[in-house]
């Protein structure tokens, strides 16, 4: 099972925890934006101050653009 998938199924349980960002950008990289940007945002939610967590958004958001 992708770490993707073990993170996505840990933070359904916990949307804020800080691990929502790798989850998020490693299906940004596979190519995923929609589930990354829901991943994304479920996080930001939860833990708006998180610096990494807007920045991964940014990404998201880049990578659609650019597609």
């Amino acid at each position: 099972m992708p770490l993707s998938e073990i993170l996505a199924k840990e933070l359904d349980e916990n949307p804020g925890d800080p691990q929502f960002v790798d989850a998020a950008e490693d299906l940004r990289r596979s190519g995923e934006l929609k589930e990354s940007l829901f991943i994304c945002l479920r996080g930001i939610a939860k833990s708006p101050d998180n610096a990494r967590g807007r920045l991964a958004l940014a990404r998201i958001f880049f990578d659609a653009w650019m597609t």
